[in-house]
């Protein structure tokens, strides 16, 4: 029968007494798989393109999609679920400000439902205060608490 390695905690090299040391290469690669490489400095929105998944967390009606694209030219745009709507922006990456301009939006008319979802969401946005660029979602917070939740589009 083969004797043990370490009889006791006393056997265990220096190093290894302290169980915060014995396990921290563990806890290291868990904090690395947990951030999965998201990035934690402040992005910025210019050349991004995102799809909308919830209002004020409802999820969108039936099979309706509302989409928000930002140019580099302080200029975004996108579909609302029925009219396309553009306006001008500015945000501040270093503080998660954002401001967005008279919101400007085609005139179609569409399923009730849709045209109500259409208005929170524009509300929502048209007032918007901060934003949070993180992994891959994108959370845009309007001055009286709205929150819209997006998921990014494309690479």
């Amino acid at each position: 029968m083969l004797a043990p390695l370490f009889m006791n905690h006393k056997d265990l090299p220096m190093h290894l007494e302290n169980p915060v040391h014995r396990f921290a290469p563990v806890l290291l690669v868990a904090a690395m798989l947990a951030l999965g490489g998201c990035a934690t400095a402040p992005e910025k929105l210019a050349r991004k393109s995102w799809k909308l998944h919830t209002i004020n967390d409802e999820l969108l009606y039936g099979d309706s999609v509302i989409t928000l694209r930002f140019d580099s030219d302080s200029q975004l745009s996108g579909s609302a679920g029925c009219n396309t709507y553009k306006a001008s922006y500015s945000a501040d990456p270093e503080t998660n400000a954002i401001e967005i301009d008279a919101i400007s939006t085609t005139r179609m008319q569409c399923a009730p439902e849709i045209m109500e979802q259409e208005q929170r969401y524009l509300g929502v946005l048209g007032n918007a205060a901060t934003y949070l660029d993180n992994c891959g979602r994108l959370k845009i917070r309007s001055q009286d608490g709205g929150i819209l939740w997006f998921n990014k589009q494309g690479g």
